[in-house]
């Protein structure tokens, strides 16, 4: 085995696979790459990311509209999400409005119809809330 030496070997591989115009995304079955292009022609075009600012804005007129007595559907329809997402943004405000403060929060703030029974109390909280908000920000 002394006379033995290492020997250069060079092998190339070729790698065969289906792509779907995505950079570093492919594909081992070309019905799984369409579909890939399907889906992705099929979903929404997001506008442009909110500043901290404008969702606070966003999510105050969204938690309103709701308290108000405008259905989720509508009320997403007129900023550009869905309705799903709507009642997440009213839960979130409706939290943040009591967050840190002592106050009897009349029925059940988990419960749309309990908040929209009780719309004024709710309103009010939304509305200090903004103004805290706009305090701090000065």
């Amino acid at each position: 085995m002394k006379n033995v030496k290492p020997k250069w070997i060079k092998k190339r591989v070729i790698l065969f696979h289906w792509s779907c115009l995505k950079t570093e995304h492919n594909h081992k079955d070309y019905g799984v790459a369409q579909r890939c292009i399907d889906r992705t022609g099929s979903q929404k075009k997001r506008g442009p990311r909110l500043s901290h600012e404008e969702l606070f804005k966003r999510n105050v007129f969204v938690a309103r509209s709701i308290i108000g007595g405008l259905s989720p559907e509508a009320a997403g329809k007129d900023v550009g999400i869905g309705a799903t997402r709507v009642i997440q943004v009213v839960r979130y405000i409706i939290r943040k409005s009591v967050w840190r403060m002592e106050v009897d929060v009349p029925g059940d703030m988990y419960d749309m119809r309990s908040v929209i029974e009780h719309k004024i109390f709710w309103l009010d909280r939304i509305q200090k809330m903004v103004d805290h908000h706009t305090l701090n920000e000065c």
